[in-house]
């Protein structure tokens, strides 16, 4: 645990020097976090892109004589983009999950990495070039680590983001699509839309509305809010907050990250 903290705080530090150095002329970073939406842009070609994160989150379930509050702590959700060629880029990531489940008066721990994932995002159109940003990701959920965690067989997931900016300080990004569920052997329908507002050159803030239904669940309603501070073009710090739903209070999370784009490879 001590060696996943000390990589979390030391190797974007490390990564953030090297950018200093570099000053590359490029467009500021774009993430996929800390929102759930996906960006509808790629990295760009000859990059590579590291977006880490830690995630507090807390659900209590309470009936008669039944209490239960379960506290999922993601000390690692770390994606890494390859940007491959130009509009397509390459997607690896992975969590690693603590979790601490509290039934009455017993505890039980557990622990292990959950979420691999191997996919790609390709753009197939522009804004400005064709007015919206519109993309495809396709990804593969793998049954890797914890067995707790990890999904019982192959999890394929595809995603349709877009995204239009209104002016230079208002924008809106949105998601749909599915991830098969191999529990259930049902797909899972999914849904979100991310309002982009920007604060200043360096500041940008977010607020959003995400679920998902399937045949065996009602749809679900839930939100965040956040905000994101680039103090250079390759770096990024995310802070950000949300509810499981818009009336029960009973669950929530709260989530901090870092984003490091390295140097151009020449691939």
């Amino acid at each position: 645990m001590k060696l996943l903290l000390f990589l979390f705080f030391s190797v974007p530090l490390f990564l953030l020097q090297i950018e200093l150095i570099a000053q590359e002329k490029v467009p500021e970073i774009i993430t996929d976090r800390p929102d759930i939406t996906e960006s509808a842009i790629p990295v760009l070609p000859g990059y590579i892109q590291f977006e880490d994160g830690f995630l507090l989150e807390s659900n209590n379930f309470n009936t008669d004589g039944y209490n239960e509050n379960i506290r999922n702590y993601t000390f690692s959700s770390l994606l890494t983009r390859i940007g491959i060629v130009n509009n397509f880029e390459l997607r690896i990531g992975g969590d690693y999950l603590y979790e601490v489940d509290k039934l009455n008066n017993l505890q039980s721990n557990n622990s292990g990495f959950n979420n691999i994932l191997i996919g790609g995002k390709y753009r197939f159109m522009n804004e400005e070039s064709d007015g919206i940003d519109f993309g495809l990701i396709m990804q593969l959920y793998l049954p890797v680590g914890n067995k707790s965690f990890r999904p019982e067989h192959v999890e394929p997931e595809i995603l349709i983001p877009f995204a239009k900016s209104f002016t230079d300080v208002l924008s809106l990004s949105m998601n749909i699509g599915s991830h098969w569920n191999s529990a259930d052997n049902i797909p899972v329908y999914l849904y979100s839309a991310s309002f982009g507002i920007g604060i200043n050159d360096s500041w940008d803030s977010f607020i959003e509305i995400y679920g998902d239904a399937s045949a065996n669940s009602q749809t679900t309603s839930k939100f965040d809010f956040g905000f994101a501070y680039r103090p250079v073009n390759n770096f990024q710090i995310d802070v950000s907050a949300g509810n499981g739903s818009f009336s029960d209070f009973n669950s929530w999370f709260i989530g901090a990250g870092l984003s490091v784009r390295l140097p151009h490879l020449n691939l």
